[in-house]
């Protein structure tokens, strides 16, 4: 179990003006980023769940790392829903990552990978 399967940075769309990138591997309370310092205390994976097939939306699976802060002892949990959909015969996959805090607050959307 590790951090290692998500992605250094995420992409929070600007509207018309590109992508910000965000920092995921990192404390939402006290910003560190030290990744040694940042421990996955559980990981669940779920299953592709089938969506609407009239919006080409084939299947979602929802993946949460539950993280401790060692510098703060700060708990919160990385939340990636993946969507899965067929763009020309090809499948597409999508990542919304939201950050959820240590009571249970969603944050809102952190952006995509």
């Amino acid at each position: 179990m590790g951090l290692d399967e998500l992605p250094d940075v995420v992409y929070a769309p600007l509207g018309t003006r590109g992508v910000q990138p965000l920092p995921l591997k990192e404390c939402p309370r006290c910003g560190n980023k030290e990744i040694e310092q940042l421990y996955v205390v559980s990981e669940r994976k779920g299953s592709r769940e089938k969506k609407d097939p009239k919006l080409n939306l084939q299947s979602v699976a929802v993946n949460e790392y539950d993280i401790n802060c060692g510098k703060c002892d700060y708990n919160f949990t990385i939340r990636c829903e993946n969507v899965y959909s067929d763009f020309q015969g090809k499948e597409r996959v999508i990542t919304f990552v939201h950050i959820i805090t240590e009571d249970g607050r969603n944050e809102g959307w952190l952006g995509n990978y």
